[in-house]
């Protein structure tokens, strides 16, 4: 039986809009915001993807303000 990566986004580099929804667990607008507001947003051709490691950054830093 194949056993399922419930962790697979942690591997990639950049994700797309539909994957960072999934890593976010929220809608496409939140996840547009967050990727705006993170600095993480690029484009290559017509595509945009998100560096997942300044997103993590980014809801670091939010979570690191929260609990001050």
């Amino acid at each position: 039986m194949n056993q399922t990566n419930k962790n697979e986004h942690a591997k990639k580099i950049c994700v797309d809009i539909a994957e960072l929804r999934s890593m976010l667990s929220c809608g496409r607008q939140t996840a547009e915001e967050v990727g705006r507001k993170s600095g993480s947003a690029f484009k290559v051709g017509r595509r945009r993807f998100y560096n997942v490691r300044k997103v993590e950054a980014y809801i670091d830093r939010l979570t690191e303000e929260y609990e001050s």
